[in-house]
């Protein structure tokens, strides 16, 4: 690719999908390995993506991106971004804290943010990749009427832009068009439109779709008229920007928001009835009496070992009756070491055992709560790891000290009288410790948990990072993240040091009242001495990992309690039934509501309110309405991931409140407007139940116009596609999505404007082929553009939770009043 831009101008990048209009983005910014040839850029640098980035920070901050508050400006570039209705709306306004990736935010706002932020930043270049796919198209036309335009803030900047939108082709400067990774044509959108080139015919396969009937006149007479028509929708290009913003939605993703960063700060405290749980899991009575007989048969070996090498009547008897005593203690003392292998290989494999059992039962059952769990949940923390082999670290310390204290008591009864005021000692100093270095191990996961946040956020967002040249400043971010959370470390093992001086001290005493008491011990001998001795040498170690497991385990205990609290959520409805639907069902595809309404969660407002309708089999209906009036939410109700709070719906005569999740929701297919793809194969995430043969798969890639890029693929169907799809592009990802909804063939399709992110021509593929394909199915689609729905039976326009209207779209059109006609009016349809 040879290619040269000048200063001050504005590029748009066009093609189908997968023509590499992305990856010659890529190239420009420097993300992409370069085999030859070189790419020079004059200026400083700023990137939107496609899929937007956004910092888990305040809304201002990811605006700001670093640089400093000019407010003059930024009510300026908050203005031309549309985004003055959401500020008024959001809780704190611009100070708004913004969830992780965004979660509080829609996906139009993020893509409005990420726009602002470039803004900000001033550069000389801006290079945007699809900016205007995410946003509705009356808030599209105000962003490009106020930004991109050569009258809008980047008037003399160079701007880049990918698009699929071709009504905006007319205002550019040069018009870039890919093919598959190459440029076949640049120029103006006059010199390309005289070209009659692949251009030309790009423009009028989409503009035949929009014209009442097809004419046999000549072809620049048409290429003409398109021209004229496309001028005049670029005219209407007049609306001002209306609030993207539901109120009460945001408030809810804004409380989420701050639970999810106050479970950070809350500090549970350790309670018996938690112990017991972990207990219960981990420490049972055969691991004890397994850790018993271990520290038996380890005292009595050196219990017998003492009287061995102590025994007088071994230097006074005959060779032959010494030989005779050696053999009865070799024989017990082996027997002895023999039970010791013995005990200690079962304790290990109990342990082990019962470790893995402790962690893969309560895992189990906290997976499958959470996996049964109502989607309101699923905004919370996860959960953190579970350690029960704390648990038998502990025990086993409590076993050596008790049988170390044991042989000393023993053989000098008079060590007993230290044995109490050291032992208070000892727990003054573990009331002293394990306070102190819990709190230092909370606040260290605490310090170190935006560590592992911020190295997340860099990772995913390393390409916006570098395109601002904002590297160093993410580097000293690290850094200063890195030092907090040092703070508390090294104190952690100051802490532990100091526990060792305390530690060192009691055990020497141990073994200094040991050592005299068993010298003032009448007739004790050498053995019985030395077996006082080493046994008291070996009470620091023991004490020592006493405390630690106990702190481990006070510690640790919290994420047992967590694990309760996930083990007893709120669960979805059965997965089945005893009402199971037949294989046919649904038979034709009538949905009926009735009275129906709903709401996100207890005590709050009903996002549905009183729906009554009835959608008949194999109609197409549409579903428009401001953002937040209610839209995502009854295709939410229609898969009971929304449960109704009053009336009901009906589908071919069964209410769906009487079926189970599994038998309703593998009965109907939907193809969302972010398209998701699972790690895995190509096949798994078409069939991932392995329900249907590769020659069925082979055909419905064939009808998704995608058979060609699977078949160029080194292993084909079982080509790996990376988390995410990543190695896919984003209009190949729904693609696959639609691949996947014509392989399950059900009688109700729902439809969430998949065609947002993909080029004209696959767009009319993708609607032509839903026409064809599902034209004996209910089809509901919710549309974000009007001019999708136009062709549909019947149009439902939502406001605020409530049916307003309900009709064929043509006869709304022709009623000025009607909502139907003012929202087709906003979008330039009228």
């Amino acid at each position: 690719i040879s290619l040269e831009i000048p200063r001050g101008s504005f590029v748009a990048v066009v093609g189908p999908v997968g023509c590499g209009k992305s990856s010659l983005v890529s190239a420009v910014l420097g993300e992409m390995d370069s085999l030859q040839g070189s790419v020079q850029i004059s200026g400083s640098t700023a990137y939107v993506p496609q899929t937007s980035w956004i910092q888990n920070s305040t809304l201002r901050n990811n605006i700001l991106f670093g640089y400093s508050y000019n407010q003059k400006r930024y009510r300026k570039i908050i203005e031309a971004c549309a985004l003055v209705p959401d500020l008024q709306i959001l809780p704190g306004g611009d100070m708004t804290e913004i969830g992780e990736k965004g979660l509080n935010l829609s996906g139009g706002q993020k893509q409005r943010v990420s726009i602002a932020r470039a803004l900000y930043a001033n550069s000389d270049i801006y290079i945007m990749d699809d900016p205007l796919s995410a946003v509705d198209s009356h808030v599209g036309k105000h962003i490009f009427k106020r930004v991109l335009s050569d009258k809008g803030l980047l008037k003399n900047k160079t701007r880049i832009m990918t698009t699929n939108a071709v009504h905006w082709l007319p205002l550019v400067d040069v018009i870039i068009v890919m093919q598959d990774g190459r440029i076949t044509e640049v120029g103006s959108y006059l010199e390309l439109m005289k070209r009659v080139g692949n251009f030309s015919q790009f423009l009028l396969t989409h503009f035949r779709k929009f014209q009442e009937s097809e004419s046999e006149v000549d072809e620049d007479i048409e290429v003409r008229q398109m021209k004229m028509k496309m001028w005049e929708h670029v005219e209407s290009v007049t609306s001002q920007s209306e609030s993207n913003t539901s109120g009460e939605e945001l408030i809810n993703f804004h409380q989420n928001s701050l639970l999810l960063l106050l479970t950070l700060a809350i500090v549970c405290a350790l309670h018996f009835p938690k112990c017991q749980v972990m207990i219960r899991h981990a420490a049972t009575k055969k691991t004890c009496c397994v850790n018993i007989f271990w520290k038996a048969s380890n005292v009595l070996a050196s219990v017998w070992l003492s009287k061995w090498t102590g025994d007088p009547d071994l230097q006074s008897t005959s060779f032959v009756k010494n030989m005779q005593k050696q053999r009865q203690y070799i024989i017990v003392y082996g027997a002895l070491g023999a039970a010791q292998v013995i005990f200690i290989f079962a304790y290990a494999c109990v342990a082990a055992l019962r470790m893995v059992t402790a962690a893969a039962g309560m895992h189990a059952a906290m997976l499958d709560r959470v996996l049964k769990a109502p989607m309101s949940f699923f905004d919370t923390t996860p959960v953190g790891r579970i350690l029960p082999q704390i648990v038998f670290m502990w025990v086993t310390c409590v076993f050596s000290v008790a049988a170390t204290l044991l042989v000393i008591s023993v053989n000098t009864p008079i060590f007993t009288t230290v044995i109490v005021p050291l032992f208070l000692a000892y727990i003054a100093m573990q009331r002293f410790f394990v306070p102190t270095t819990r709190q230092l191990k909370r606040l260290e996961s605490v310090t170190r948990s935006p560590i592992y946040s911020h190295f997340s956020e860099t990772l995913s967002g390393c390409h916006v990072i570098r395109a601002f040249d904002s590297v160093a400043r993410f580097v000293q971010t690290s850094t200063d993240l890195i030092d907090k959370n040092q703070v508390f470390y090294f104190a952690g093992i100051s802490a532990n040091r100091w526990l060792g001086i305390w530690v060192e001290a009691i055990g020497s005493l141990v073994v200094f009242f040991s050592a005299v008491f068993s010298l003032m011990t009448p007739g004790i001998n050498g053995a019985v001495l030395g077996l006082s001795v080493s046994y008291a040498l070996q009470i620091t170690q023991a004490l020592k990992w006493l405390v630690r497991t106990m702190s481990d385990i006070e510690t640790n205990v919290v994420s047992v309690e967590r694990v309760q609290e996930y083990s007893q959520l709120v669960q979805e409805a059965a997965r089945y039934t005893p009402l199971r639907s037949p294989n046919e069902w649904p038979y034709h595809g009538q949905i009926v509501f009735r009275q129906y309404s709903t709401r996100y969660r207890e005590g709050l407002e009903p996002v549905l309110k009183g729906l009554d309708c009835v959608i008949q089999p194999g109609e197409k209906i549409g579903i428009v309405g401001r953002t937040g009036a209610g839209k995502s939410s009854l295709t939410l109700a229609l898969f009971r991931l929304l449960e109704a709070s009053y009336g009901e719906i009906i589908i071919d005569n069964i209410p769906i409140s009487a079926l189970g999740l599994y038998d309703l929701r593998s009965k109907i297919t939907i193809l969302p407007q972010d398209p998701v793809i699972f790690s895995g194969t190509l096949r798994e995430n078409l069939d991932p139940n392995l329900e249907h043969l590769d020659q069925e798969i082979w055909t419905a890639l064939t009808m998704s116009n995608m058979k060609h890029y699977v078949s160029a693929m080194p292993a084909g169907l079982y080509s790996e596609v990376g988390e995410n799809g990543l190695s896919l592009s984003s209009g190949q990802r729904q693609l696959l999505c639609l691949t996947r909804a014509l392989l399950r063939r059900t009688k109700i399709l729902v439809l969430d404007e998949p065609t947002s992110s993909v080029d004209v021509e696959t767009d009319t593929l993708v609607q032509s082929m839903v026409r064809r394909v599902f034209r004996n199915c209910t089809t509901i689609t919710v549309a974000h553009r009007i001019n999708t729905i136009l062709d549909c039976n019947r149009v439902m326009v939502l406001e605020a939770g409530s049916i307003v209207e309900y009709d064929n779209p043509q006869y709304l059109l022709q009623q000025e009043e009607s909502h139907f006609y003012k929202l087709a009016k906003s979008d330039g349809i009228i």
